[in-house]
């Protein structure tokens, strides 16, 4: 049901962009917070995973129309430091924007003349937002108190069994969660603001909210896909195409 949506609103915003020459183009920088990971208390397989905390950093392209309703497909380079029960990694992964749909809460650019001095505001939902990504330091970081990491997490799965939980210290965080790799599939929602300092030109801001995402580890079999959400934003330049004269 949901690809039969993106199906038809895609092509209904093709025939709508029949008859306009260029979209824009906007580039994004952001960073933020997210929680991932999160399938039931402390059971994500194949060791202790938690509720994993992340703090993403990102610079990415999307396409943004000019007629009120436009498809907004998107690409984005992910670097993600991450720490959770079952240690530390850090991320790089690619996010690509498939079922991007936007609209112009404003005013559509197509209807203003002249726009260099306006603000603009559009807000964007991804509904085939798919990510894939994978641990840069398996090895790091280390811990003193935490020789052993593998060792480490069995001790905590024992407490876990025997319900003595509150007997081990899970502050101790930062060592080296191991070899990950992951794919994604997420549904962001954002807005976004841009005033147009020339005709072909806007900077602005952005404001978005996955608020959902599942994620599921490559490398292994997982009963369930692990739950997560974020909230991140981040500075905005568009560059609108020139009017032909």
């Amino acid at each position: 049901m949901l690809l039969g949506f993106v199906m038809v609103a895609l092509r209904f915003i093709g025939e709508a962009h029949a008859g306009e020459p260029r979209a824009g183009h906007t580039i994004e920088a952001g960073t933020g917070w997210q929680n991932s990971g999160a399938t039931r208390a402390m059971t994500w397989e194949p060791g202790v995973q938690g509720s994993r905390k992340d703090v993403p950093v990102f610079v990415g392209w999307s396409r943004t129309g000019h007629r009120r309703l436009y498809y907004a497909p998107s690409v984005r380079l992910q670097y993600t430091n991450t720490w959770s029960m079952g240690g530390a990694m850090n991320l790089l992964g690619v996010e690509l924007g498939l079922g991007g749909l936007g609209v112009y809460l404003t005013e559509p650019p197509r209807a203003v003349v002249p726009r260099m001095g306006r603000w603009f505001v559009t807000a964007e939902v991804d509904l085939a937002n798919l990510r894939i990504g994978a641990n840069l330091t398996p090895n790091r970081p280390g811990h003193s108190e935490v020789p052993d990491p593998d060792a480490h997490r069995d001790h905590i799965r024992e407490l876990q069994a025997a319900d003595r939980t509150d007997e081990l210290d899970f502050t101790i965080q930062h060592y080296p969660f191991g070899n990950y790799s992951y794919v994604a599939l997420a549904f962001p929602v954002q807005i976004r603001a841009w005033k147009m300092i020339r005709e072909d030109l806007g900077v602005g801001f952005f404001f978005e909210s996955t608020v959902t995402a599942l994620e599921w580890p490559l490398d292994r079999p997982v009963s369930k896909a692990a739950f997560g959400y974020n909230v991140v934003c981040g500075l905005a330049i568009h560059l609108a195409p020139r009017r032909r004269r």
